[in-house]
């Protein structure tokens, strides 16, 4: 797979890694790295259960009366294993090359990634944030190798986040297990 390059304003020269990544659902702790990887790709940007954000459901409205919720007809990602939906967590793989020049300096730019997560280059943490859809630069320049390198991105479901509110329905304030990045 070739990446898209191209230069910014003539002085960062930037290397996009969307497109297909490995991914592995977990049901286990955003910290328990997988040690294989699922058959299919997932695509980034896009978040591993978007197929479930709309799913059927039963609600529970004031006076405890449940009512079930039809939710969507169709499926956004009809590729993706209904297995994933309601993964606990999530593991975007990509290998990329890099040339490196004496006196420059490396970033991992990433535009969003929700919500709770942990980056990793060739293996060593690079940080864990909780930054939600905010904007996300990390320095590589010790860190990266000059040709190939693999970066594992751990996404965290904001389900963690759910609390009672007082009408004592579940709350959420947060997408889940998005993914979107840039090189």
């Amino acid at each position: 797979m070739k990446d898209y390059e191209a230069y910014d304003g003539g002085f960062r020269k930037k290397i996009c890694l969307n497109g297909l990544w490995d991914f592995a659902p977990s049901s286990g702790a955003i910290t328990d790295l997988p040690e294989s990887f699922d058959k299919v790709p997932i695509k980034v940007p896009s978040p591993y259960n978007i197929n479930a954000f709309m799913g059927s459901h039963f609600r529970r409205y004031a006076g405890n009366e449940e009512v079930y919720v039809q939710g969507g007809d169709f499926r956004l990602y009809p590729e993706y294993p209904s297995r994933w939906e309601n993964a606990k967590c999530g593991f975007y793989r990509r290998s990329f090359g890099l040339k490196k020049e004496p006196g420059r300096r490396y970033f991992l730019r990433f535009d969003a990634v929700a919500f709770h997560c942990f980056f990793y280059l060739n293996g060593v943490l690079l940080r864990e944030t909780t930054e939600g859809f905010l904007p996300i630069e990390i320095e590589i320049t010790e860190t990266a190798n000059d040709g190939e390198n693999v970066l594992l991105v751990a996404c965290e479901s904001a389900g963690y986040l759910t609390y009672k509110g007082k009408d004592g329905r579940n709350r959420l304030d947060f997408p889940r297990g998005s993914f979107f990045g840039e090189f």
